[in-house]
């Protein structure tokens, strides 16, 4: 076999792997009940993006994201009837920006975009997502007074559209959670670009 046979080769089992990574992780997650089947799907589309296309490095704000909402969710005193498995649906609209933010991050040498600007968008879109959740978790556990802004009264603690102290401070902490993974591998993928 040749050099250029050989790295085919190469190139197919580090593919290969990543992509079985990616599925057995997802349904690792899945076993574990903190996604339903679909949502597994979700999960296994996201990781073999990452694996295949951009950097290993970009997991670490996903896997913070993903492990930390799971275990907010399990904590006692949430919303009684709410399912403790996310479905696909609910996967899509917290990751499909950061995905599609990771798509431009993989085919940023088209030249239609920044590599930097895709790496912002995608880490935006999993702090907003990880705010979301944080607040909404926390918010309804331990929020006490829960206020809609919008309407200038009280409303029940889960209440779309509720804020609370509590809640707000959640929101806070869940975006610095993926905020604090920036400076460890920014540099390292994005050489130069000092995050703001």
């Amino acid at each position: 076999m040749g050099q250029m046979g050989s790295m085919v080769l190469e190139a197919w089992i580090m593919d290969t792997a990543s992509v079985v990574l990616a599925i057995f992780s997802a349904m690792a997650v899945w076993r574990l009940k903190a996604v339903t089947l679909s949502g597994a799907i979700g999960v296994a589309v996201m990781g073999v993006t990452v694996l295949l296309f951009c950097d290993w490095l970009l997991l670490i704000p996903l896997v913070i994201f993903f492990t930390t909402s799971s275990a907010l969710t399990r904590l006692p005193y949430g919303i009684e009837d709410e399912d403790l498995h996310r479905t696909f649906g609910q996967v899509f609209a917290n990751g499909s920006i950061a995905w599609l933010a990771l798509i431009m991050y993989a085919t940023s040498d088209m030249g239609l975009w920044s590599q930097r600007d895709a790496l912002a968008i995608c880490l935006g879109a999993i702090a907003s997502a990880n705010a979301d959740t944080w607040a909404t978790e926390l918010g309804v556990r331990y929020g006490g007074g829960t206020h809609d802004i919008l309407k200038g009264r009280s409303v029940d603690a889960g209440t779309s559209g509720g804020v609370s102290g509590v809640g707000t401070m959640g929101s806070i902490l869940g975006a610095g959670a993926i905020a604090i993974t920036v400076p460890l591998f920014g540099e390292i993928l994005c050489p130069g670009w000092i995050p703001i």
